[in-house]
């Protein structure tokens, strides 16, 4: 059974990746303003690792 404490401290975690830091800061200092904790990563590779340690709300990801 999932640990549902763990969960509802994720319900505004929103991970990031994108390797444009400055849109990156741009866009974590509007999500910020809405009460978002945003996480930044430059690469995808770095994502798996970070959701076994924490499970955000959403991963926002810039394949482009």
């Amino acid at each position: 059974m999932p640990d549902l404490r763990s969960e509802s401290r994720a319900g505004k975690l929103i991970y990031l990746v994108e390797d444009d830091i400055h849109l990156a800061e741009h866009l974590t200092a509007h999500l910020e303003q809405h009460h978002y904790e945003v996480e930044v990563f430059t690469e995808l590779g770095a994502l798996p690792e970070a959701i076994a340690h924490r499970r955000p709300a959403v991963c926002l990801v810039d394949l482009m």
